[in-house]
């Protein structure tokens, strides 16, 4: 962590209990006067008629907050009863304190916005995060069966239909020989006209790949079984 970032979280630290001793005083003003609360200390709870009215006087004398104080003087009864350091706090509140308060909540909210908008769609961040979930172990689990499923009957028909075949045990990828002669993409045109199937010709995925044609078993069992049986008959 760099000394920048370093200070400013000491003094975010810092600001916090500053501006909530301030909001609990307001809060205690402006319930008193918005109430009609007893404002003088002497006899304020027993002045009371409800339990709040109690409680509101208790924190008071806690904070030896007189506001009566206020009322006949029109001074800030923070400033008049806890001295001229709070004086200070108080104008550093509204000047200070009060715009970081403001420019924090924009902060989280921004931050919030771009971990929920920027990127993926926050409804696939949930799916994604689903995945970890028991049920979600569960469901993947069961689709990878499905898939590896197509990829030995991909691979036990062809080698069936005397093709050399490799792949399909670890991943659902078949690579086939094309026969002696043929070109990969020879032989993806010939087993898409006579057998409407679809592959990826070997060459696309670089020289190595030349001679080879790649299958997958991402499809459902029915349709991959069919695909399997027409290159079984028809080529």
């Amino acid at each position: 962590m760099s000394l920048h970032r370093s200070w400013k979280t000491v003094i975010d630290i810092l600001l916090v209990p500053i501006a909530l001793f301030r909001i609990v005083v307001g809060c205690s003003v402006d319930v008193a006067m918005a109430f009609k609360y007893p404002m003088a200390l002497n006899g304020c709870a027993d002045a009371c008629v409800n339990r709040w009215c109690v409680f509101n006087c208790h924190l008071r004398n806690v904070l030896h907050l007189d506001l009566s104080l206020y009322m006949d003087s029109g001074v800030d009864p923070v400033s008049a009863t806890l001295g001229p350091h709070i004086r200070f706090m108080t104008g550093f509140y509204f000047v200070c304190v009060a715009p970081f308060m403001v420019l924090l909540c924009y902060a989280l909210w921004t931050r919030r916005v771009a971990m929920k908008s920027n990127g993926p769609p926050y409804i696939i961040q949930r799916a994604a995060a689903a995945v970890y979930t028991p049920d979600g172990q569960k469901q993947v689990r069961a689709l990878i069966d499905v898939y590896m499923e197509n990829a030995r009957i991909i691979g036990a028909g062809l080698a069936a239909a005397g093709f050399t075949v490799y792949g399909g045990r670890n991943a659902p990828y078949i690579w086939v020989r094309t026969p002696r002669g043929v070109s990969s993409w020879d032989f993806f045109d010939r087993i898409l006209a006579e057998a409407h199937v679809v592959g990826a010709p070997g060459s696309g995925f670089g020289p190595s790949g030349e001679g080879y044609f790649r299958l997958t078993a991402f499809g459902s069992k029915a349709q991959t079984a069919e695909a399997i049986e027409r290159i079984k008959t028809r080529l």
